[in-house]
C-alpha cells in the first residue's frame, strides 16, 4: 500500500519507515513524502538494505506526495547520504505522485570531502533513480556524486539513473559518476544512465569527470 513520511505521517522518517519494513512486505510498498518532510529527522546515511521480500512484483517506492514541492533529502553526513547496500527493485523517483515530468526532490550532500550523495554497494541490483536532482561537494578522485562501488557475487547490476540532473552543490565536485568493481568477475554491469543532465564537476589540478 501507499504510507506517507512526515511529521503527520503513517512514519515520522524514512528510516523509521524501513525498520517497520524490514521483516518483509506482501505487496508494492509507496512511500510517499509529505510537503512537510524535513530529513532533518532521518539519521544518515539512510540506508536500504537486502530484504528478500522486495522483488520485481512487491517493489518499494519513495517519492513525494502528489502535493509535495522542493523536497530534499539533505545531509553533511562524511560517509554519504543515501546507500543502496544489497537493495534490490527500489526506485526513488522525484516526480510528485509519481506523474508527470516535474522534479520535486533532490538528493545531496554538503559536506566538501568523499561524502557521496548516493551508493550502490553489496550487490545492490535493479533499483532506480528518476526526475531527481542528486548534488554534492565530493572531492575525492576515487568517488564521487553518485558511486558504484564494490560488489560481492553479481557486483552492483542492472540499476537505472533516468532523467536526473548531476548537478554541484555550492561548489563543485571531482567527479559526478564514479564506478569501481573489486575484480574482472565482481564488476558493475549493465547499469544505464540515461536523460540525464550532468553538469558542474570540475578539478583545477585533478582530472574531472561527468
Amino acid at each position: 500500500g501507499t504510507y506517507s513520511v512526515g511529521p503527520t505521517g503513517n512514519y515520522t522518517s524514512i528510516g523509521a519507515a524501513l525498520t517497520a519494513i524490514s521483516g518483509g512486505i506482501t505487496g508494492p510498498v509507496i512511500l510517499e513524502l509529505e510537503g512537510t518532510y524535513l530529513s532533518s529527522v532521518e539519521s544518515f546515511p539512510i540506508v536500504f538494505p537486502s530484504n528478500a521480500c522486495i522483488g520485481p512484483v512487491n517493489s518499494l517506492t519513495i517519492r513525494p506526495s502528489a502535493s509535495a514541492t522542493n523536497l530534499s533529502i539533505t545531509s553533511s553526513n562524511v560517509t554519504g547520504t543515501i546507500n543502496f547496500n544489497g537493495a534490490t527493485y527500489v526506485t526513488i523517483d522525484g516526480r510528485p505522485g509519481g506523474t508527470g515530468t516535474t522534479s520535486q526532490l533532490t538528493v545531496s550532500n554538503t559536506n566538501a570531502g568523499t561524502s557521496y550523495a548516493v551508493q550502490f554497494t553489496g550487490d545492490a541490483r535493479f533499483n532506480t533513480i528518476k526526475y531527481t536532482t542528486v548534488t554534492s561537494r565530493n572531492t575525492s578522485a576515487a568517488s564521487g556524486t553518485i558511486v558504484f562501488t564494490g560488489g560481492l557475487v553479481f557486483g552492483n547490476d542492472l540499476n537505472t539513473i533516468d532523467n536526473c540532473s548531476i548537478l554541484d552543490g555550492s561548489s563543485t565536485p571531482l567527479n559526478a559518476i564514479y564506478s569501481a568493481g573489486t575484480s574482472t568477475s565482481v564488476d558493475n554491469s549493465n547499469n544505464t544512465i540515461s536523460n540525464c543532465n550532468i553538469a558542474n564537476y570540475f578539478g583545477a589540478a585533478t582530472a574531472s569527470n561527468g
